[in-house]
């Protein structure tokens, strides 16, 4: 069994010959969205962290009569 992904060459026991380019090009595109997708949402999980920290800063913020440098030091 031979695999060469980058040359686009698959033989097993004469099954496959070769992989087209454009079908390695549509695995790429495939692989580099499902990559993306998935850092977006990290980034996305982190935004709604980041949004609810300071909500709770500034709420904390408010409560004392301070800014909200002031009670980030808090």
């Amino acid at each position: 069994m031979t695999w060469d992904i980058r040359g686009g060459n698959v033989s097993q026991s004469g099954l496959f010959q070769r992989l087209s380019c454009a079908n390695l090009a549509r695995l790429r595109r495939l692989t580099l969205t499902v990559s993306l997708a998935s850092r977006c949402n990290d980034m996305a999980e982190l935004l709604e962290q980041h949004a609810e920290a300071h909500s709770r800063f500034a709420r904390i913020a408010r409560n004392r009569g301070v800014g909200m440098r002031e009670a980030l030091r808090a």
